[in-house]
């Protein structure tokens, strides 16, 4: 990595130790959003649960309420008002967890979004200096500033030499050696 920047290292290690900070910063907000979201799912899971149990229970006694009626003489109406008053509970509960839920889910996630906003635009910075002193290497190797086109020659020589069989790598690397010049062609 010391290769590539050449001296031009502080300029990314100024970019990279400015943005840092934010960076892990996000990812400790996004975890925090997944977590809080993991924790409503499962809170309006278990709701969703007991408001269906209470449901069917208040279900049952509004019937049992109404078959019991004629035979006690209307005393087992009692346990159709309950099981109504436990229904209309049971759905209220289950709207006002509902709409807790979307109300969290969006709050979340309408921070994770501002978040990996500023994060893509952290990394784009950090990606763009590295392109900047990528660049700086190739128009140095283009304006034939030999030296760091030699030690990228040598350096991408001995990385690649074990591939000697593709055609006209080592013959390009040995011409390079013996005169100094690149046979550079853009595509």
């Amino acid at each position: 990595m010391l290769f590539l920047f050449q001296g031009k290292e502080l300029t990314f290690m100024t970019e990279f130790s400015k943005r840092e900070p934010d960076m892990r910063l996000f990812l400790q907000e996004l975890e925090a959003c997944a977590d809080k979201l993991d924790e409503m799912c499962r809170a309006s899971h278990i709701a969703g649960t007991v408001n269906s149990s209470v449901g069917l229970i208040s279900g049952i006694l509004s019937i049992l309420g109404l078959i019991f009626a004629p035979i006690t003489a209307g005393a087992s109406l009692a346990l159709t008002a309950a099981g109504v008053g436990t229904g209309v509970a049971s759905g209220v509960s289950s709207l006002v967890t509902s709409a807790t839920k979307i109300g969290v889910d969006q709050t979340t996630a309408n921070k994770a979004e501002k978040n990996f906003q500023e994060f893509v635009e952290d990394s784009n910075e950090i990606q763009s200096c590295l392109d900047n002193v990528v660049q700086l290497h190739f128009d140095e190797i283009h304006s034939g500033n030999i030296t760091t086109g030699a030690w990228m020659a040598v350096a991408a020589e001995r990385q690649f030499l074990k591939y000697a069989s593709i055609p006209g790598l080592h013959k390009n690397m040995t011409a390079f050696r013996a005169t100094g010049q690149l046979a550079l062609r853009r595509v």
